[in-house]
């Protein structure tokens, strides 16, 4: 049996990688071998989740992906070459589309290993939730560029012939004077990489739109009227131009009645009423909606956990399960 794919979109600060850990840790509950995918440097992820028999935390490394894909070319580049190349070290991981092209590339390898029951990806923050997946189509666009097409499948000879060929010479003793011959060598091994691990390349771009719409995706909003809105807008969206649903919403720090306590100490007043406001807010929000909406809708009250030990985890997580 193939695993289930989930995918956890919405920008920055609003507990999306909290909410992937709280979802893998729900998966794990259940019995089930769980692969928690990130593309946060920062480790968040691998913080809050710590290994255990069923479950594997993961940073995908952009780097580490095309040396997989070249080890799999070895007759069109020199991989060992390649690999302690400055521009491919350097270079290739700011391509545009590179960082969700290669987490898609390491959800494919987790599909059809076998080895997991639960795939979770946590994707990078962005405002416009449509941007992860459009992104990985930039270097589809960068292959059929005209200064690829100038690099690729030729040799130093003709490159240098075609060079002078389209360009006047001066420039290109500029060009030579300005970064060296080293450079230019460095310059011409890297595309011609990229051009090896085109095919790859292309072929794992046609497998990803197959993968992707088997997957549940999950927004993940403050638990404000506006934020709300402005979400389900955003998904409407998403359908329109990708065609994919999101399955969830994950509506974070969800406001809570305040102990009437607090109300009676006067240095605690003003955060009482402007935490009861919230809640009347929130609460006049969620009953205007029908039940249909409502469940999509996964409310977590106070997300914003200092720690996570295994007993906070297991109880947020039970939200999941609701």
């Amino acid at each position: 049996m193939k695993p289930s794919i989930s995918i956890i979109l919405g920008p920055g600060g609003v507990g999306k990688t909290t909410s992937s850990a709280l979802l893998a840790h729900s998966r794990l509950n259940q019995g089930q071998r769980v692969l928690a995918l990130t593309l946060d440097p920062s480790g968040r992820l691998l913080d809050i989740l710590k290994p255990q028999p069923k479950l594997e935390v993961e940073e995908v490394q952009a780097l580490k992906i095309f040396e997989d894909i070249l080890s799999k070319k070895p007759n069109s580049v020199d991989a060992s070459k390649i690999k302690s190349n400055k521009l491919f070290q350097q270079l290739l991981i700011k391509l545009k589309g590179v960082q969700e092209f290669t987490s898609l590339y390491r959800l494919q390898q987790a599909y059809h290993s076998g080895n997991y029951d639960s795939i979770i990806l946590d994707t990078p923050p962005t405002q416009n939730i449509m941007d992860f997946f459009l992104a990985p189509e930039e270097l589809q666009t960068l292959f059929e560029s005209q200064i690829m097409g100038l690099f690729i499948g030729m040799k130093k000879k003709n490159l240098l012939n075609r060079l002078l060929m389209k360009t006047k010479e001066y420039s290109f003793k500029i060009l030579k004077s300005l970064t060296g011959a080293a450079f230019f060598d460095e310059l011409l091994d890297f595309m011609n990489a990229l051009s090896g691990m085109r095919e790859e390349i292309e072929d794992s771009l046609s497998e990803s739109q197959k993968l992707l719409k088997l997957a549940e995706f999950y927004y993940v909003s403050k638990a404000e009227e506006d934020s709300a809105e402005k979400a389900q807008n955003k998904a409407s969206l998403f359908k329109l131009k990708l065609g994919y649903d999101i399955s969830f919403y994950i509506f974070n720090r969800t406001p809570l009645r305040p102990p009437k306590i607090f109300h009676n100490q006067a240095e605690l007043r003003e955060a009482f009423e402007s935490s009861l406001a919230d809640f009347i807010n929130w609460k006049k929000y969620i009953d205007n909606q029908d039940r249909k909406t409502l469940n999509q809708w996964i409310q977590i009250p106070e997300l914003n956990l200092n720690s996570y030990s295994e007993e906070q985890l297991n109880k947020y997580c039970l939200h999941f399960n609701a």
